[in-house]
């Protein structure tokens, strides 16, 4: 409920005097706003200064304070009308006659505000500098008059506004040139440590004024303040400094300034920290710091100028320092995070996060930057309910929407996964990462062709996005483009010749278009980088036995295994190799384990089918490639091997069925024709069979077996001159087939 309004006479005793009579309190309206494009300024820390000065003075029970950050224009009307202050307080940024700086309204959603009290875009769709001229403010305030008292502009230039507001309001307090930070926020304590000792408006101002020679032992800076009482207008007032520019408070030289203190080196580190000058802020810094031991902000930013330098101890150091003077820091200990995160000490960053957190329970970056580090500790739940949160109080943070897909994804959850990459995009739509990660998550459903179009964007965006080029790569080789698929491992190695993954995946590649030697020379590079990298061992291996080295590739398939026990494929290929050189009870025994180290590897079921018919035992070879089929019922290689179990059991019938449909899957499978024929053959259908035959020998001209056996089939038939002529091209493609010189004797 809002106290009734009072009547503004008797100024010259303090409000707080005057309402300690009617049992009303004292309505303080602060607002602050330093949009993207202005100087960071240490709001946090005059609204501290403000806060403190009003709970130690003596009539502290007569104060409500309210705070409005990163105010816009519409924020503060509807603040005036809500609380009917008597007492405004502007903290911010002041440009003459262009106006005082506030948050653009189409912005406001697109903000977040740090803890020194920065308020920065996570998007950049929005112009978010709004300028308030003097006329409608005064207009608006004008409209206050029967309870507002005092206004104080505490910005640089700001004395144009106080020159229209005095037309209306019985006090008001204005800058006619520029003022440093710490000289606004020592008058803004001096100020309200008066107020709240029960003095009058102009004797508060003028303690204001003391605080800054007495404090600061700074006078020429108490010069630039004015105050106005109602009706003193001048026609003509200080004018706008030449070509004003929003993003500068003082001279890029704080040596050109007439009086040196902390702050002006301080504000001169910032400007040139915001040019990417990071070693002339340090410089800037080191001199704040000299000037002023106990300078908190100092510290952090110097310590944000190190780490953007590489020098991740030098800056802990300065954060640390930075939290011994000012414990209450949460942007100390959020940036001291992020280097421990960068220095992989997750669990230790996780603590300066929630300590930031605890501190600043709104601090919507430190929820980001936490769930981030639980992230990188594989704790994926407890990192989407720290985006959550960030989300919840940034609603337009694109950064924490994508890296919520990005735990989504790690889950599995790859629809979920687009959906938050779909809102990071419609954020950002210059994010390239968000691209990239919702092409891993279209890949990882299928959708290859709808991936390699969000890589596109990505590439498009950032063409040395070696990630997203490499990801492309995958995608193409899941197309069965294998060509256009080594064109973007290649570009991907040569922005970054040092991951291990990239070589690997282009030998895959290359072991995809039978160039197992180029596979295998991208192999070694990919373990000479990474030693423990058993998928590379592993992918030797196959591309050895691919040229018949079955020994090598046992040996590559053994340090695979050493170095990851627990690489099902990697038994599984070890098996193979061992039934390539007839060692087929030593397959099985990989083959078992295989399979206990992972149920739903169809692979391991028909390797160990292989072994165990190769061993006669066809019943219990069947069983496997059932088991194969019921895991992956498009398995053309299990239906033709059941069917030959079957064959060697003499089911034909049963054989042909299975020899059907493994031809139905894959119709250039040549031996499924041979031996749907020899069924046939057993069957007495030696036409049938000689069909299946040409088919073969169609898809195979070199198939020395199924030449053979036509020529058995045309001697059933009693056509022996053809049975002739194709036992001679057995021969002739195999001349140790003694089947053929059998068939061509007889």
């Amino acid at each position: 409920m809002i106290n009734p309004s009072i009547g503004v006479n008797n100024l010259n005793v303090g409000i707080a005097e005057r309402q300690e009579t009617t049992g009303a309190l004292v309505r303080i309206l602060v607002v602050t706003a330093n949009p993207l494009g202005s100087t960071p300024l240490q709001l946090d820390r005059e609204v501290k200064m403000i806060t403190e000065a009003l709970q130690r003075s003596r009539k502290r029970d007569n104060f409500v304070v309210e705070y409005r950050l990163a105010v816009t224009p519409s924020e503060l009307r509807r603040a005036l009308l809500d609380l009917e202050p008597h007492i405004l307080h502007f903290s911010g940024h002041g440009a003459g006659d262009q106006g005082l700086l506030f948050v653009s309204d189409e912005s406001a959603g697109n903000l977040y505000r740090s803890d020194s009290g920065e308020v920065r875009a996570q998007t950049h769709k929005a112009n978010e500098i709004r300028f308030v001229p003097a006329e409608p403010l005064a207009e608006l305030l004008g409209l206050c008059d029967d309870h507002l008292e005092c206004v104080v502009l505490n910005a640089c230039y700001s004395d144009v506004q106080a020159n229209a507001i005095a037309t209306y309001i019985p006090i008001t307090i204005g800058t006619r040139d520029q003022i440093n930070d710490r000289v606004a926020i020592k008058f803004a304590e001096g100020f309200y440590d008066a107020v709240g000792a029960g003095k009058s408006y102009e004797k508060a101002f003028e303690w204001g004024k003391v605080a800054i020679k007495f404090d600061l032992a700074n006078s020429e800076a108490t010069k630039i303040l004015v105050l106005r009482k109602k009706g003193e207008t001048t026609a003509n007032v200080t004018p706008t400094p030449p070509n004003p520019e929003p993003s500068k408070t003082i001279a890029s030289d704080p040596e050109t300034l007439p009086f040196l203190i902390a702050s002006d080196y301080f504000d001169s580190a910032l400007e040139k920290q915001n040019r990417g000058d990071k070693q002339g802020a340090i410089v800037d810094y080191d001199k704040a710091i000299e000037l002023d031991l106990d300078y908190a902000y100092a510290y952090t930013y110097r310590g944000s100028a190190k780490f953007d330098l590489g020098d991740q101890y030098g800056a802990i150091v300065d954060f640390d320092k930075a939290i011994e003077l000012n414990p209450n820091l949460a942007e100390a200990y959020n940036r001291r995070g992020v280097v421990k995160h960068y220095l992989k000490d997750y669990e230790g960053a996780i603590v300066d996060y929630d300590k930031a957190i605890e501190l600043n329970p709104n601090y919507s970056l430190a929820y980001n930057n936490r769930g981030l580090a639980k992230y990188n500790l594989k704790d994926y739940e407890g990192a989407i309910v720290d985006y959550n949160k960030a989300i919840e109080l940034n609603p337009n943070d694109a950064d924490a929407y994508n890296n919520r897909g990005l735990a989504k994804y790690n889950l599995k959850d790859y629809e979920g996964a687009i959906v938050d990459y779909n809102k990071a995009i419609d954020l950002n739509s210059n994010l390239a990462e968000a691209y990239n990660n919702r092409g891993l998550a279209k890949s990882n459903l299928g959708d290859y062709e709808g991936a390699i179009v969000d890589y596109n964007k990505a590439i498009d965006l950032n063409p040395n996005y070696a990630d997203a080029y490499n990801n492309r790569g995958i995608a193409k080789k899941n197309l069965k483009d294998y060509e256009g698929a080594i064109v973007d491992y290649d570009k991907a190695i040569e922005l970054n010749p040092n991951v291990a993954s990239r070589y690997n995946n282009r030998g895959n590649a290359k072991s995809d278009l039978k160039d197992y030697e180029g596979a295998i020379v991208d192999y070694d590079k990919a373990i000479e980088l990474n030693p423990n990298d058993a998928e590379a061992y592993n992918n030797r291996g196959n591309a050895k036995s691919d040229l018949k080295d079955y020994e090598g590739a046992i040996v590559d398939y053994n340090k695979a295994i050493d170095l990851n026990p627990n690489l099902a494929e990697a038994y599984n290929n070890r098996g193979n190799a061992k039934s390539d050189l007839k060692n087929y009870k030593g397959a099985i025994v990989d083959y078992n384990k295989a399979i206990e180290l992972k149920p739903n590897l169809a692979d391991a079921y028909m390797g160990r089918g292989l072994a165990k018919r190769n061993l006669k035992d066809y019943e219990g070879a069947i069983v496997d490639y059932n088991k194969a089929i019921e895991l992956n019922p498009n398995y053309d290689a299990a239906y033709h091997n059941r069917g030959a179990a079957k064959y060697y059991l003499k089911d034909y019938e049963g054989a042909i069925v299975d020899y059907n449909k493994a031809i139905e899957l894959n119709p250039n499978l040549a031996e499924a024709y041979n031996n749907r024929g020899n069924a046939k053959y057993y069957l007495k259908d030696y036409e049938g069979a000689i069909v299946d035959y040409n088919k073969a020998i169609e898809l195979n001209p070199n198939y020395d077996a199924a030449y053979n056996n036509r020529g058995v089939a045309k001697e059933r038939l009693e056509n022996y001159q053809g049975a002739l002529t194709d036992y001679d091209k057995a021969i002739q493609l195999n001349p140790d087939y003694a089947n053929a010189y059998l068939g061509r004797l007889s």
